[in-house]
C-alpha cells in the first residue's frame, strides 16, 4: 500500500466551535479541542473504571513533539492534561494506551533524538504521574504503534524496525516483563521496503494477533512464544486495528487499494477471520474515488462493531468517518463530521464503546487534538410530525418556551405495535432513557433511566438553577429515539 503524505494546514480562527456546529448532529453529545501553538494529535483513548476518559497523543510546540496524555470526565470537563518534556532534547508521540488495572496505564510510542528513532514505553498513574519510562535502542530505527498486556503481566509491543539487517523497515515485536525489561524480540520480513505492525490483541490461547502492513501479509498470528502460526492478506491491503472476538475469531479494520475513475483510491476494509487464517466475511465501505481509512475499532455490546477513521479526496479535505455495523458487517449507520466551512482536515484514530452505551473517539483537527463523545444514531421523528405511526415512541413538552418548569410527556408503544403477538410480551417493560443536553451537547440531567411499561408517561423538569437558553431533550426506547428542542426563558 502506498504511504499517504498528509499536508497539515494550521487553522487560524476561533478556538471554540459555534454552538450550531457542535450540535450539528444529534448524536454528537460533546466535543473537546486541545490546541497547541503548532499541532496536537490524539491517537488512542479508553474509558477508566470510574467513567472518565483517558487519551494519549502528541503536542507540538517549537517544532518538537512531546508526549501528551489527558483525562476528562464523562461530561468532557478536563481533569488534567500532561505534556511530558523529557530531560533530553527530542520528539515523542504516544500511539496507544491500555488500562492495566488499579488506575494505572501503559503508553507505547516512539522517541526521536538526532534523527534516531527508539521505542518508548511509559507507565503513568491515574493522576498522570510517570511511574517509570523505558526507551529501547536496537541499533538503527524503531517505532511502536500498539501494545497489549500479556497473560504473565508483561507487555507485547508491535511496530517497525530498520535494525537486524532489515530491508527498509520490517515488522517488529518486543516482549517485556511487567516493569518493561525486554524478554525477547521477533522480526517479520518480506520483500517490501516498508512494513509495520499497528495493532495487537491477545488470543484465546495466550498468543497474539497482529494487524499490519506488508507486501505479504495484513494479519499475523503468533503463539505465546512468538512463533508465527499463519498470515493473511497481501500488498494493497493493510489492517490498522484488530480485536479477538468472544468465539476466538478476529475482526480487523484497515483499508484496501482500489482502481477508480480518477485513479487509485482506498476503501475502508473490515474482515472477520477465523483462527485458521481464513477471512470468511469481508466488506468495503466508503464512497468510490474517495480515500476512506479505518484506524479505530471496538466490539460493541450488541455484538456489532464501531469503527473510526477518515474519508476525503486524499489531499486536504479529510473528515472524521464513524461507522457502525452489526455482527455480520452490515452497515447500520455512518457519519462524517466536518464541512469545508468548519475545517479542512480531521481524522479519528481510536474509538471505544462507553459504559453508558455511547462512544468516545479521539483524533485531530487543524487546531489540535479532538475528543468526541457520540451517542447511538437512531431514527428521529421530526418536530412537525402530524401522523406518527403507532410503532414509534412520541415526545412533547409543555410549556415550551418555559420559565422554570416544563412537563415532558411521552408514549412508549406496546409489544403488539412492534409485531409481537405473544401475549406475555405485549406489555413487557422496556428500558427507557430521558436525558437533557445543553446547546454544547453536554448531558446536564438524566430524568429517567429505568424500565417502564408501554403507555403514556410524563415527568416534570425543574430548570430554575440553569441559565436561559436552548436545551435538547432526548428519549430512547426499544432501539428508537427522539430528540427535540425546548427554550428556557427567565
Amino acid at each position: 500500500m502506498k504511504k499517504r503524505i498528509f499536508l497539515l494546514i494550521i487553522f487560524i480562527g476561533v478556538f471554540l466551535l459555534l454552538p450550531s456546529i457542535v450540535f450539528a448532529d444529534i448524536d454528537t453529545l460533546w466535543t473537546d479541542i486541545f490546541a497547541s501553538p503548532n499541532f496536537a494529535c490524539g491517537f488512542s483513548v479508553l474509558e477508566a473504571e470510574n467513567g472518565d476518559y483517558i487519551f494519549c497523543g502528541a503536542y507540538q510546540e517549537e517544532d518538537l513533539d512531546n508526549l501528551m496524555v489527558g483525562r476528562v470526565n464523562s461530561f468532557g470537563d478536563t481533569i488534567w492534561v500532561r505534556i511530558y518534556d523529557f530531560p533530553f532534547q527530542g520528539l515523542e508521540q504516544g500511539r496507544d494506551i491500555i488500562d492495566i488495572g488499579n488506575d494505572d496505564y501503559i503508553i507505547v510510542g516512539y522517541h526521536i533524538v538526532n534523527l534516531k528513532w527508539d521505542i518508548m514505553l511509559v507507565k503513568v498513574d491515574g493522576g498522570g504521574e510517570i511511574v517509570w519510562k523505558r526507551f529501547y535502542d536496537f541499533g538503527a530505527d524503531e517505532s511502536a504503534y500498539g501494545v497489549c498486556q500479556t497473560r504473565d503481566g508483561g507487555y507485547l509491543i508491535v511496530g517497525r524496525t530498520s535494525s537486524f539487517d532489515a530491508i527498509g523497515f520490517d515488522i517488529f515485536l518486543v516482549k517485556t516483563d511487567s516493569i518493561g525489561e525486554v524478554q525477547g524480540t521477533y522480526l517479520y520480513k518480506s520483500d517490501g521496503m516498508y512494513e509495520a505492525a499497528y495493532g495487537v490483541d491477545t488470543t484465546a490461547d495466550g498468543g497474539y494477533i497482529v494487524a499490519c502492513e506488508s507486501d505479504s501479509a495484513s494479519l499475523l498470528r503468533f503463539d505465546a512464544d512468538g512463533n508465527l502460526l499463519w498470515k493473511y492478506g497481501s500488498g494493497g491491503m493493510a489492517y490498522y486495528a484488530v480485536k479477538t472476538r468472544e468465539n476466538g475469531e478476529y475482526v480487523a479494520v484497515g483499508a484496501i487499494e482500489r482502481e477508480g475513475y480518477y485513479g487509485v483510491y482506498y476503501n475502508l476494509k473490515v474482515s472477520l477471520v477465523n483462527d485458521n487464517g481464513y477471512a470468511y466475511n469481508s466488506r468495503d465501505y466508503g464512497p468510490v474515488d474517495y480515500w476512506t481509512f479505518g484506524y479505530g475499532l471496538d466490539i460493541t455490546g450488541d455484538g456489532g462493531y464501531i469503527i473510526a477513521g477518515n474519508t476525503g479526496d486524499g489531499l486536504l479535505n479529510e473528515r472524521v468517518y464513524i461507522l457502525k455495523t452489526d455482527g455480520d458487517l452490515n452497515e447500520l449507520w455512518s457519519r462524517v463530521y466536518g464541512t469545508d466551512a468548519d475545517w479542512k482536515y480531521s481524522a479519528a484514530r481510536s474509538i471505544k464503546e462507553t459504559f453508558d452505551g455511547d462512544y468516545i473517539a479521539v483524533g485531530y483537527r487543524d487546531e489540535g487534538l479532538w475528543l468526541l463523545k457520540l451517542g447511538e444514531v437512531q431514527d428521529v421523528v421530526p418536530d412537525d410530525s402530524t401522523n406518527i405511526p403507532n410503532n414509534y415512541i412520541t415526545l412533547t413538552s409543555y410549556p415550551n418556551p418555559f420559565n422554570s418548569e416544563t412537563t415532558i410527556k411521552f408514549k412508549i408503544p406496546s409489544g403488539s405495535d412492534n409485531g409481537i403477538v405473544d401475549g406475555d410480551n405485549i406489555s413487557k417493560p422496556q428500558r427507557v432513557k430521558l436525558s437533557i443536553y445543553d446547546l454544547f451537547g453536554r448531558k446536564i440531567a438524566q430524568l429517567i433511566d429505568n424500565n417502564l411499561t408501554p403507555g403514556e408517561h410524563s415527568i416534570t423538569w425543574n430548570a430554575k438553577n440553569l441559565p436561559s437558553g436552548i436545551y435538547f431533550y432526548r428519549l430512547s426506547s426499544n432501539n428508537k429515539s427522539i430528540t427535540k428542542k425546548m427554550v428556557l426563558l427567565k
